[in-house]
């Protein structure tokens, strides 16, 4: 317990000093005395900079995991799927507005090849936690249809939501407007579609 203790102590320090003073300037000197420890006790659970991102990037993932799971888990028995969409869309936006480091940390993983094949994983990943979801609101979309839609979801609303905090102020909301106004008219062509086929479906057999 005390071991990991130390080590949450350590990730805590690293997301601190990542949001005051941004991504280029974490190193395991500076994360060793923003933690108020020796450099020896971070390298026992840390053997570089990049496990320290790392170890980050996966704590972060769980963290926004968590904070989906009530609308995962329970999703109403008629969703309506705009309501649904603007309330994990909130969820993501909350999350980067309040996570220490987060958002500096996630636009750093775009830098290097090795945080890069992880910030892929937590795409991939978020894609196949969503995917349950969509399946029960959207059961007329194929599997593969659905990692794309869901990929798309993911990639446009980091950029927006993203691009919108660094930008601040009136920009700032305003672009997270736009996040969901786009995520909406993405969207409505594969949810009208079932509609469409449904209604076809009935004509055919008030026809018969």
């Amino acid at each position: 317990a005390r071991a990991h203790q130390r080590r949450e102590a350590i990730l805590d320090a690293t997301a601190q000093l990542m949001d005051r003073e941004g991504f280029s300037a974490v190193n395991t000197n500076a994360v060793a005395r923003e933690a108020k420890t020796s450099i020896g006790a971070l390298y026992e659970y840390f053997p570089n900079k990049q496990a320290l991102f790392i170890a980050l990037l996966d704590r972060f993932r769980e963290r926004l995991a968590t904070a989906f799971s009530t609308t995962l888990v329970n999703p109403p028995s008629a969703p309506d799927w705009r309501s649904i969409v603007d309330v994990l869309y909130g969820t993501f936006v909350d999350f980067y507005r309040t996570q220490p480091g987060y958002r500096e940390l996630w636009l750093g993983s775009q830098m290097t090849d090795v945080l890069t094949a992880e910030g892929q994983r937590w795409g991939d990943d978020f894609t196949k936690l969503l995917d349950p979801l969509l399946a029960a609101i959207a059961p007329h979309l194929s599997v593969e249809r659905r990692t794309i839609v869901l990929l798309s979801i993911v990639h446009l609303s980091s950029t927006l939501v993203t691009t919108g905090l660094q930008r601040g102020g009136d920009v700032e909301d305003a672009l997270i407007r736009e996040g969901r106004t786009i995520l909406h008219r993405y969207l409505e062509p594969e949810f009208e579609s079932e509609q469409t086929e449904a209604a076809h479906d009935r004509g055919g057999a008030e026809t018969t």
